[in-house]
């Protein structure tokens, strides 16, 4: 459509300029600016080398050798689409309403339903602090929890006396040993929410126990390196020991979550693979098992030097067959000291009872294991490392026969028999029999007590516990006591650990007598149910040593 009349009588209408360029721009682009003129769009459609042919009402481009499209009304009325209708706008215009609408109201029941929630939020707030404020009132104390207070309590002022009057020693203070003075905290810990019904000022007491024991366990904790010597390690073994029997077993799986303990309690991060420690507590031919996997070691050496630079290392627990007329296994442990470079080879025996003359006695098949030592320090070398260990054997670490009088390993005390008549030991109700031997435990023992002293040497380390281990017995009065009361404690470690996994249903204390007696029942099955449940226990133990 052109204009009729006036000055642009003839030309095509700027609307219909417009449509033509829409056309247009469904097969060639030209972009006209927002708010532009007439006099624009011309200019623009130039610049594109397009003019406007009203008469014959095309853009016509400007040389018509470029292969470019004519833009007719007729071809603009095909690729656009038709305009719509007025019904049909009307009806686009509902639909859009609608839509405006449902959206609206779908934020307002979200606005409401958060309000809702915020005043629910708020009157729960103010009922607590209305209810604070009036102060929760209290029902009498009964006649048990009257008790209970009382006794808490009593413990409490124990505790307190403890370390304020006697410095945290336990000799000379209200609790016989350490064990009793931990159960002690131990049932304080367990009354922290119980304790509140007991008055004010009772709590107060009660929870300036627990505060002096955290910060006391704190400073201790910190200062545990720094301080610690071989008489201290000795004094928590007397603390610690008992007259009581306790079940302990060295079977392979118990060995097992004994050695993972020991790593845990002593923060060292070096082992060999659990599976193949488990694989030579099961086996009785050391020397062997040390050439097999002296690569294996010497890469573990390597590694945790490295990691640790020197303050943590390897140890290999180590079994030995009796070839004597005594059945059953012993065991030692090999320890790889970067420190000072030695392969220390712990028997706890000692030196006097390590060869012995007497037939049928303890007769140690294999014990010098300078030849393992040799292909392990040949693996160490094929690594390119400048470790080379010296091996001491036993004889070697025990401190010299002549430095003492009738001198004896760690276990040599263990051989006290019972007297005849003595009646057997109880267990939490239940007839037990005491271990064999302590060999296993006495062995943990050592390692202990290396782990802490790593920069001297092994023959000084032990023949200072000797030392105070023989005044320790010359001091002892009671007849009725025995030298095997330092290990009985110490086997505490292993029997907490059985304990907690009885308490967590894992196996019943009979089923677990039952495992340790198993050359008696042959109850094979249960053996191998409570060995698992052991073993599974022993694995988490030694994971979360090395993740930390």
């Amino acid at each position: 459509m052109v204009y009729k009349a006036g000055k642009l009588k003839g030309e095509l209408t700027t609307a219909e300029i417009r449509k033509l360029i829409r056309a247009h721009n469904v097969l060639v682009s030209i972009k006209i600016p927002k708010g532009a003129s007439r006099d624009d769009i011309i200019a623009v459609l130039k610049e594109n080398k397009y003019i406007v042919d009203h008469e014959a009402g095309a853009l016509v481009p400007i040389e018509q050798r470029m292969k470019r499209n004519k833009i007719t009304m007729t071809k603009a009325n095909e690729v656009l689409p038709k305009p719509k209708t007025k019904e049909e706008r009307l009806e686009a215009k509902a639909t859009r309403d609608k839509a405006k609408a449902t959206k609206a109201k779908e934020v307002l029941e979200k606005e409401s339903k958060i309000k809702a929630t915020g005043v629910q939020q708020g009157a729960a707030i103010q009922r607590l602090i209305s209810k604070k404020k009036a102060g929760k009132k209290t029902e009498p104390l009964n006649e048990v929890e009257k008790n209970r207070c009382i006794k808490a309590i009593n413990n409490a002022r124990s505790v307190i006396r403890l370390y304020e009057k006697n410095g945290g020693k336990i000799k000379g203070s209200d609790f016989s040993n350490k064990k009793e003075f931990m159960e002690t905290i131990k049932d304080l810990n367990e009354l922290k929410e119980a304790i509140k019904r007991c008055p004010k000022k009772e709590q107060d007491i009660f929870f300036k126990a627990l505060s002096l024991h955290k910060n006391k366990k704190n400073s201790e904790e910190k200062s545990a390196l720094k301080k610690t010597t071989v008489k201290t390690i000795f004094d928590e073994l007397v603390d610690n020991s008992s007259e009581d029997i306790l079940p302990y077993t060295s079977l392979p799986d118990s060995s097992l979550i004994m050695y993972a303990e020991i790593l845990r309690r002593n923060k060292n991060d070096c082992s060999l693979p659990l599976e193949l420690i488990r694989e030579n507590m099961k086996k009785t031919e050391p020397k062997e098992f040390l050439k097999d996997n002296a690569e294996v070691i010497a890469k573990e050496i390597i590694r945790c030097f490295k990691d640790s630079q020197g303050k943590k290392v390897v140890v290999v627990p180590l079994s030995f067959k009796n070839a004597g007329k005594q059945v059953g296994t012993h065991a030692n442990a090999l320890l790889f000291n970067t420190n000072l470079m030695t392969a220390e080879h712990f028997e706890p025996h000692g030196r006097k009872d390590y060869l012995p003359a007497r037939e049928g006695w303890l007769k140690l098949k294999g014990v010098n294991l300078s030849s393992s030592i040799n292909e392990i320090n040949k693996q160490l070398k094929k690594l390119k490392s400048d470790f080379k260990f010296k091996y001491e054997a036993p004889l070697d670490v025990c401190p010299s026969e002549s430095m003492f009088k009738d001198f004896k390993g760690v276990q040599g005390f263990d051989n006290i028999p019972r007297k005849p008549g003595s009646p057997d030991p109880i267990y939490k109700g239940l007839t037990i029999r005491e271990a064999g031997g302590y060999c296993q435990l006495w062995t943990y023992f050592l390692l202990e007590l290396r782990l802490k002293t790593l920069s001297q040497p092994a023959s000084k380390v032990y023949a200072e516990y000797a030392r105070y281990r023989d005044i320790y017995k010359s001091n002892l009065q009671d007849p009725n006591k025995s030298m095997k009361r330092l290990i009985r404690g110490y086997s505490t470690i292993y029997m907490d650990m059985i304990n907690r996994l009885i308490n967590e249903g894992k196996f019943s204390l009979e089923d677990f007598l039952k495992y340790r007696n198993i050359n008696k029942n042959k109850d094979f099955v249960n053996y191998k149910k409570v060995g698992a449940d052991i073993s599974i226990e022993a694995q988490r133990i030694f994971l979360s040593v090395f993740n930390k």
